[in-house]
């Protein structure tokens, strides 16, 4: 008599935690595919490469080739950490 009745509460107790628990929150942005967002960064600093030629054909300068462009950019990075570092926000 008593195995039953504890066995009645706990089936209870189980039922009450599940209903009423803590729901999960559902993910809802699939996992970013790292091809995906390399490509995408590529295609964006090849539009800022044509945005810097036709900057250079307009002033009338000689552009850097790309790999010298990739390195000006690392350069402007790298000012820009120290900028932060310091407390100055410049962009």
């Amino acid at each position: 008599m008593l195995t039953p009745f504890i066995l009645f509460i706990i089936g209870l107790y189980l039922i009450a935690k599940v209903v009423f628990g803590k729901k999960k929150e559902v993910i809802s942005n699939p996992p970013v595919n790292k091809y995906i967002t390399r490509h995408e960064e590529k295609l964006k600093d090849d539009q800022e490469y044509k945005e810097y030629i036709e900057w250079c054909k307009i002033k009338g300068e000689l552009a850097n080739d790309k790999e010298g462009f990739d390195e000006y950019r690392m350069k402007e990075y790298q000012l820009y950490k120290k900028l932060i570092k310091h407390g100055i926000s410049g962009l």
